[in-house]
């Protein structure tokens, strides 16, 4: 069984925005990025956009994939993460039940911080196209 995560790198000037993790089955306190499980029928995008909002209550314009990430349970699920880039277009953050704190933050310094691992690998990703680009 296959469960796709559609997530995103929301940047604001040079900071991302990383959501945590209230209480629950799975990376409770971690720190995440925005976004949900892709529902069957749905679009990728119009997914992301209704996460979002739900989630953050923020505006984005969506980008390109950023990365792809892929986990395996012991449940015999694979969850495949695709991590897209946005940018903040307005609002403010306002967060759902599901997350207890917010932050934005250098990419660089999110390194540091309790991520969940698709979102350590989404920044990581982001880091090195970024540098590929300026060099």
């Amino acid at each position: 069984m296959f469960i796709i995560l559609i997530k995103t790198l929301i940047f604001m000037e040079n900071k991302v925005l990383l959501i945590k993790r209230s209480n629950s089955a799975f990376a409770s306190h971690k720190w995440d990025l925005p976004g949900g499980k892709l529902e069957f029928r749905e679009n990728p995008i119009e997914c992301l956009k209704r996460e979002v909002l739900e989630e953050t209550g923020l505006d984005v314009d969506i980008f390109d994939i950023a990365s792809v990430d892929s986990a395996f349970e012991m449940d015999k699920r694979q969850y495949v993460s695709l991590i897209y880039e946005a940018k903040y277009i307005k609002g403010k953050v306002n967060l759902s039940y599901e997350h207890e704190d917010y932050i934005w933050v250098e990419p660089e310094k999110a390194l540091d911080m309790d991520l969940v691992y698709y979102t350590k690998n989404a920044i990581k990703a982001h880091l090195k196209r970024k540098e590929r680009l300026i060099t």
